[in-house]
């Protein structure tokens, strides 16, 4: 049946336009043949979590997932931490505590139930492929089955593995480029500005731009135009 459920999404995946990055054709393809409104693909790496965002179907997909990289709290941030889906069928009902500032901008943008599934490689995790949808409710088993082979898919790329019967279009370095690179480049800068360590540096940017109700990568352009420069405490 693993087979089967596979080769009925490669089938599908085939069918998306070749010209693209393949983690956009997947992101498109899970939007189309599971029950969810959009998809966001985020790479989660180093000591405190710190994310790029690879791909976002819609615009409410990129702000959930700008949500995620400058609060550093969501589904997508615990699937990761926990090693293992986290499956939200009614966002409304889920406690402010659990993740501080998410939640409502969520709900406000339109998101009602989401999907997060880490892209595991043994003991290592890459980041995560977030699905939501404008509705309340759960995905059914058969569903919760194909966005784990969509999630594999997805890892798979990401190794530059191929995919059997599937024109690879772009490689990686395609889709890193793309990527929300500009978030490293200012987090660099900001380090030297203020002579600390880049995680700390990364923290300054998630502060400022919780407090100013902006999102990380938008500071981070700021920073890469010369239009933002952070100063050392006093």
């Amino acid at each position: 049946m693993t087979a089967d459920r596979r080769a009925k999404v490669l089938a599908a995946l085939a069918e998306q336009d070749p010209g693209l990055p393949m983690q956009e054709r997947i992101c498109a393809t899970a939007v189309l043949a599971l029950p969810v409104t959009g998809a966001g693909l985020s790479l989660i790496g180093g000591a405190r979590g710190h994310r790029i965002l690879v791909h976002g179907t819609d615009p409410v997909a990129q702000r959930l997932e700008d949500l995620q990289l400058t609060l550093g709290v969501g589904p997508c941030v615990e699937s990761v931490r926990r090693g293992g889906p986290v499956l939200v069928p009614d966002l409304e009902r889920q406690p402010d505590a659990r993740w501080p500032g998410f939640i409502r901008p969520a709900l406000e943008a339109g998101v009602r139930a989401m999907f997060a599934f880490p892209l595991q490689v043994g003991a290592v995790c890459l980041g995560a492929l977030d699905l939501h949808r404008d509705r309340v409710g759960g995905l059914v088993d058969d569903h919760l089955a194909d966005a784990l082979v969509f999630t594999d898919l997805v890892t798979a790329t990401l190794l530059d593995a191929p995919l059997d019967g599937v024109n690879a279009g772009h490689g990686p370095s395609d889709w890193l480029s793309r990527a929300d690179s500009v978030v490293y480049q200012a987090s660099g800068m900001v380090k030297v500005q203020l002579g600390v360590s880049i995680d700390d540096a990364l923290l300054r940017m998630r502060a400022h731009a919780f407090l100013r109700d902006q999102t990380i990568s938008a500071v981070a352009q700021e920073v890469v135009n010369r239009r933002l420069r952070f100063d050392p405490d006093p």
